[in-house]
């Protein structure tokens, strides 16, 4: 009887690891500090993101983040790392499209002063190509970069990939900096603009829509100086077209689709 016990629960608990492992498994999640969190176990405090269960005054998001990237000949690209009010996700259960939705804290313990954080940093070859190339077609400025298939561009390179479909929104700055960002209501809004991919006309940013048919290994051959046959003919190599001849990148390798402002 005691073996027969040991072995029910054993497969007890086994399925309820299992029902846990699946659950996290298509759930949205945020990147915090100390790691991945469910959607469902934060909230918004003050134009910050954190647990519900707030334990660590460090373990905290802000909910706008820049990457600044300067290329060779000095000019920027922008990017926004947004956290949106919405996160839609496909639940095998009920084999339906659903939503979580990132409510306001209950109590707002924040007390620090909402600051929009920035980091600057030099393009690598691979960002010189895919962002230097958004900006030639008069993209400098994008959020809530999405690759259908490996989430981001470091993970596309890293996995060697082949194809990708990637969603942007463009001029994201200028539309953040028309709302209070530590403000519930308005940070809110401007999640439904964003996510909704209104155009100008209505108020909220246009989607651009890249695809990427270049493979990861012919992306990341590329570098900034010359190699032996442009130096023999005295071109300029393949980034410094993008960057200092303004050069789009030929279609059959990245196919941008920018929206009618």
């Amino acid at each position: 009887m005691k073996l027969i016990s040991k072995i029910m629960i054993l497969r007890i608990s086994a399925t309820l690891v299992f029902m846990s492992t699946s659950h996290a498994g298509y759930n949205p999640t945020i990147e915090l500090p100390m790691g991945e969190e469910l959607v469902s176990n934060l909230c918004f405090d003050s134009g910050y993101v954190r647990k519900k269960n707030f334990t660590n005054k460090n373990n905290v998001r802000s909910i706008l983040s820049k990457t600044i990237l300067k290329f060779v000949d000095g000019s920027e690209y922008v990017k926004n790392d947004f956290i949106a009010a919405e996160y839609p996700f496909y639940n095998p259960k009920t084999k339906k499209f659903e939503k979580e939705n990132l409510e306001e804290c209950s109590l707002q313990l924040i007390v620090e002063s909402f600051n929009v954080e920035e980091v600057h940093r030099s393009a690598s070859s691979s960002e010189t190509v895919f962002y230097g190339n958004l900006k030639n077609y008069g993209v400098n400025d994008t959020a809530m970069e999405q690759w259908k298939k490996w989430g981001s561009l470091n993970r596309f390179l890293n996995y060697s990939a082949q194809k990708d479909r990637v969603t942007l929104v463009s001029d994201f700055s200028k539309l953040s900096e028309q709302s209070q960002l530590n403000d519930f209501v308005a940070w809110r809004d401007l999640s439904g603009k964003v996510l909704g991919g209104e155009q100008s006309g209505g108020g909220g940013a246009g989607k651009i829509r890249v695809n990427m048919n270049m493979a990861a290994k012919d992306l990341n051959r590329y570098r900034p100086n010359q190699n032996a046959l442009e130096r023999l003919f005295g071109i300029n190599s393949f980034i410094e077209g993008i960057v200092y001849d303004n050069k789009k990148v030929s279609r059959s390798k990245i196919y941008v689709t920018v929206p009618k402002k």
